[in-house]
């Protein structure tokens, strides 16, 4: 509640007084992500870098597939605020391999391509948002527009792919509904 209401020394005062009294207990690795997480809205990304890596590199810690997704999104958070978007990659693989929920993975898998767009390695984001293209009506909508959207902007306009561009955002336009989104469409047209 701390976390939420923007307290985050508080916050992490509680994350630090579960990791101390109740070290054996089952969330103690929800506990650890929510501190790390509260280390990166306190601006702290080395230390939340830090720990994470230790988190996730430590065989003793039993950890499930979801909270292994939720530590690798938040070392992935941290890369990028701190302008490291190419050492972001690598832990935000992990974090849609392990994630379990649909709208999580979707989410993950743009976050990846938007990534692999910012380093220039438009093959690769392409194959991310065809991942989220894939996933369909398991995510929401607006993930699955954007995701058509971010590749329709990735095709070279001045080759002949100017069609297939066209082609793909008038089956977006006519489709009933993406009317939420008809905006961005009509945008990107």
């Amino acid at each position: 509640a701390r976390y939420f209401d923007q307290r985050f020394i508080q916050a992490l005062e509680a994350f630090n007084y579960i990791l101390y009294k109740y070290p054996t207990s089952n969330s103690i690795n929800n506990a650890r992500v929510w501190k790390a997480k509260t280390h990166i809205r306190l601006d702290n990304n080395e230390g939340a870098i830090k720990a994470l890596k230790r988190m996730l590199l430590e065989e003793r810690i039993q950890m499930t597939k979801q909270e292994r997704a939720d530590a690798s999104a938040m070392l992935a958070q941290a890369y990028v605020n701190i302008k490291h978007k190419d050492s972001a990659i690598a832990p935000m693989k992990i974090a849609t391999k392990f994630t379990q929920d649909n709208e999580e993975k979707g989410r993950y898998h743009y976050i990846l391509g938007q990534l692999y767009n910012k380093v220039q390695e438009r093959d690769s984001a392409n194959m991310e948002f065809d991942k989220i293209i894939k996933l369909n009506r398991r995510t929401p909508r607006e993930y699955l527009i954007n995701a058509y959207l971010a590749k329709a902007r990735n095709l070279e306009i001045e080759s002949d792919d100017q069609f297939a561009f066209l082609d793909i955002l008038n089956k977006l336009e006519k489709n009933w509904e993406n009317r939420p989104f008809l905006d961005k469409i009509y945008y990107e047209k």
